[in-house]
């Protein structure tokens, strides 16, 4: 037996039936019909919903701040998924946030960050636990440049009089 189509029937035996139901992914409409071999009883119908999702989420990840002086940020994005089940962002491999309701498809949570490189890995998990991943990095530097300086005179290598002349010089680094 096929699936099944308008105008086709299924018998009935002790009260229940079956037939096979070929849906696309997402969310499908079904009504069914019934009617009596009785005369004058009314039809009925029922309309049901089915959910088919086999594709996993996919996940947007909105841009960071990096390099920043701040020790937090917000992590920021949206996802095409039916049924989210949990979305986990980890910082430095440590579970930062998990969250396991959804008013909407976007997500933003805050995160605290250490000096130097921040590996962010944000993970959506749906019901069927296929799940995408994004990644970021931030880098956070509250390190000052180093700056080094030296006078040379120009005529002496060892001493400086007043009004000799004389080379200032500077070396700056930065770590970032």
């Amino acid at each position: 037996i096929g699936p099944l189509t308008k105008g086709e029937s299924r018998p009935v035996t002790n009260g229940a039936f079956s037939f096979p139901l070929d849906i696309a992914e997402g969310e499908n409409s079904t009504t069914l019909l019934a009617n009596s071999a009785v005369p004058g009883t009314a039809q009925g119908t029922t309309t049901f919903t089915t959910f088919l999702d086999t594709a996993a989420p996919i996940l947007t990840l909105d841009a960071v701040t990096s390099p920043t002086t701040t020790l937090s940020q917000t992590i920021e994005g949206s996802f095409v998924e039916f049924n989210p089940k949990e979305l986990t962002i980890t910082v430095n491999g440590n579970p930062a946030i998990s969250q396991k309701t959804f008013s909407d498809s976007t997500f933003s949570h805050l995160v605290g960050l250490i000096e130097g490189s921040n590996a962010i890995v944000v993970t959506l998990t749906d019901t069927n636990n296929a799940s995408n991943t994004a990644n970021a990095t931030i880098t956070v530097d509250n390190t000052g440049p180093v700056i080094q300086a030296s006078v040379r005179g120009i005529l002496s290598d060892t001493s400086l009089r007043a009004g000799d002349p004389f080379f200032v010089m500077v070396n700056a680094t930065d770590a970032a």
